[in-house]
C-alpha cells in the first residue's frame, strides 16, 4: 500500500484532505447562522472546541477578531492549532478537563463576546456548575447545545437540570433548533442560543 492509500485519520469533524470525522461542519453550524450577524470584531471562547473548525468558520465568515479555544482531547487541539495557522487573528486552544476546569487563566479574557458551550456539559460530573461559570464569561451571546434542553444524565447522578431556567436571570432565549434523528448518528439533539439581557442604567 503506497502513502496515498493510507486512510485519512478520524475526528470529531470531516476536514477535507486533513481527516475524516464524526460530523460535518455544515451541518453543525446551520443551527449558529443567526450568531454571524454579531461576531464581527467579537472575542469568542469556544468550549469543547474538537478541532477549532466553528471558531474558523466564525472568523472565516463572521469576522471574528480572538478566538480562545478548550477541549480535553490533545490531538484535537494540535488540530487547530494547524488549522489555525493561516488565520491572521489571535488564537490559543489548549487542552483542558472541564471536570477540573479553570477559567481564570492568565492567557483567557475575563469575558467573550460569544461563549461557545456545544455538547460538553452532559458529559460532565457537575455540569450545573460549569454551565454557570462558562455563561458568567458571555458578555453578549451564550450557545448551549446538548442531546435535550433539560440535561439528565448518568455522570451527573441524574440530576435534572434545566439549562433555560438555570441561565434565566441573565438571558433570554433567542433562537431554538432541535436536529434531526440521522439514520446512523442517532438524536442531533438541540442547540440554545441565548442573549444577554440588558443591564439597567441606574439614574
Amino acid at each position: 500500500m503506497s502513502d496515498e492509500d493510507e486512510p485519512l485519520p478520524h475526528g470529531w469533524f470531516a476536514i477535507p484532505g486533513v481527516q475524516s470525522g464524526e460530523r460535518n461542519l455544515k451541518e453543525r453550524v446551520l443551527p449558529l447562522a443567526p450568531l454571524l450577524n454579531y461576531s464581527q470584531g467579537a472575542t469568542i471562547l469556544d468550549l469543547g472546541c474538537a478541532e477549532g473548525c466553528i471558531s474558523k468558520w466564525l472568523i472565516d465568515k463572521g469576522g471574528a477578531r480572538l478566538v480562545h479555544g478548550l477541549d480535553k482531547y490533545k490531538p484535537w487541539i494540535e488540530t487547530a492549532r494547524e488549522q489555525m495557522k493561516y488565520n491572521y487573528v489571535t488564537s490559543r486552544f489548549e487542552p483542558m478537563d472541564f471536570n477540573e476546569f479553570d477559567f481564570a487563566l492568565p492567557w483567557m479574557l475575563p469575558r467573550y463576546d460569544i461563549v461557545l458551550c456545544l455538547n460538553v456539559a452532559q458529559k460532565l460530573f457537575d455540569p450545573k456548575k460549569f454551565l454557570v461559570a462558562a455563561a458568567r464569561m458571555a458578555e453578549k451571546f451564550f450557545v448551549y447545545s446538548g442531546p435535550e434542553p433539560v440535561l439528565n444524565d448518568h455522570r451527573s447522578g441524574n440530576v435534572q437540570i434545566d439549562v433555560q431556567k438555570l441561565l434565566a436571570s441573565k438571558f433570554h432565549l433567542c433562537a431554538v433548533k432541535r436536529g434531526d434523528v440521522h439514520s446512523r448518528k442517532g438524536k442531533l439533539g438541540v442547540r440554545l442560543i441565548f442573549k444577554c439581557r440588558k443591564r439597567r442604567v441606574s439614574k
